[in-house]
């Protein structure tokens, strides 16, 4: 009996070194789905999942990682006391003497007690047996035979799942690379989805990829084309010991969904309104009237002036930060990136050129601190 009460002792504290990651972190990836085991892959979160699943107070009867001579037993079903056991002519309770039935009452009571205790221990392990057979795959099921116990079950499907050391890396190493592969700006928020259910395991592996800051320059060359500012930082951060540790991924992730805000229809909810043209392409730049206008067919205008409704020609609007005409300093995408449309490309040129007028400028980047205020204010 001294083993289980000490493993129920201790395990609040082994529990969260089982894994590289607190128990609410790998659950919540995995909570609502049932783990199917049915390959090796499976074993370990099917394993993790059982164990959750399983009453602590009869773990240790069922855990197939406990050496054999350490192996507890489940509690036998008590034997009923009996009349005859205290008076061999007795027929009837009446027929005890007073010690007699004293004693007998002493049994019966501690019979009822342990009863109760069986009962819910058999309950719970029925419960287990259930659990575990719902949740093995039709050709696992062989080793499920009826005349085994739980633990025995658990052992078999172990010898016969349980991958080898060093499989579950490659095979980690291998859903890494594949899914860099499939990154694509239309669906940023899928594929976020997908890398951070992937860091998880990547972390609770050791991934080589993922150490020393590259999974940070990973993240930078993916997502270079899309955010130069995005791939500036990441750079940046994969140099930073602190921000460069693969448990800081969620913290990118929200930061990154938040940066890519979409609507339904797929355009950004910041900056939607404004429909210039950063791209590489910077003779053909449309500001908002710009953009109204064609749309109606009126055609382009020309990029030093603009029209109103009476057709007089009025200056073009310029941006004092990025210099470009068509758009507003509150509406740059240079100065504030989130404006920028999912997918549109800036000048790398043009952003560095940006960056050095902000160091450089005390009266730009005045304006700009006084903007960022008033938009953070707005939202």
């Amino acid at each position: 009996m001294f083993l289980p009460i000490l493993y129920r002792i201790i395990k609040p504290y082994i529990d969260p070194y089982i894994d590289k990651l607190p128990n609410d972190e790998k659950m919540a990836a995995e909570s609502t789905t049932k783990i199917i085991l049915s390959k090796a892959e499976d074993w370990e979160k099917w394993f993790r999942q059982l164990r959750g699943h399983v009453d602590s107070d009869i773990w240790a009867y069922l855990d197939p990682d406990v050496d054999e001579e350490d192996e507890e037993e489940p509690m036998e079903k008590p034997v009923k006391p009996n009349l005859r056991d205290y008076n061999h002519n007795a027929m009837i309770f009446a027929n005890l003497s007073q010690a007699q039935q004293k004693a007998f009452e002493s049994a019966r009571q501690l019979y009822n007690h342990e009863l109760r205790e069986y009962n819910r221990q058999h309950d719970l392990l029925r419960e287990a047996r259930t659990y575990i057979q719902s949740t093995v795959s039709i050709a696992k099921q062989t080793h499920l035979s009826p005349e085994l116990t739980e633990r025995e079950w658990l052992l078999a499907l172990k010898d016969d799942t349980a991958p080898p050391e060093g499989y579950m890396l490659d095979k980690t190493r291998d859903r890494y690379n594949t899914l860099l592969r499939g990154f694509t700006a239309k669906r940023i928020h899928q594929w976020l989805d997908e890398w951070e259910a992937l860091m998880l395991d990547c972390i609770k592996y050791d991934l080589p990829e993922i150490q020393r800051g590259l999974w940070l320059k990973d993240l930078a060359r993916l997502f270079k084309p899309i955010s130069e500012f995005c791939y500036e930082q990441f750079r940046k951060d994969a140099a930073d010991e602190d921000k460069s540790d693969p448990i800081q991924f969620r913290t990118v992730a929200r930061e990154l969904r938040e940066k890519f805000e979409q609507q339904k229809g797929g355009r950004t909810m910041r900056g939607s309104a404004f429909q210039a043209t950063f791209g590489d392409d910077e003779d053909e730049h449309q500001g908002p009237e710009d953009e109204q206008s064609s749309s109606k067919g009126k055609g382009r205008k020309r990029s030093g002036s603009q029209q109103d409704e009476k057709g007089s020609k009025r200056p073009a609007t310029q941006c004092s930060g990025c210099e470009l005409k068509g758009h507003k300093l509150r509406e740059c995408w240079y100065i504030f990136e989130d404006l920028k449309p999912e997918g549109r490309r800036l000048s790398a040129q043009r952003f560095t050129k940006v960056k050095k007028a902000l160091t450089d400028n005390e009266a730009l980047k005045k304006e700009v601190e006084k903007l960022r205020a008033e938009m953070k204010k707005e939202a």
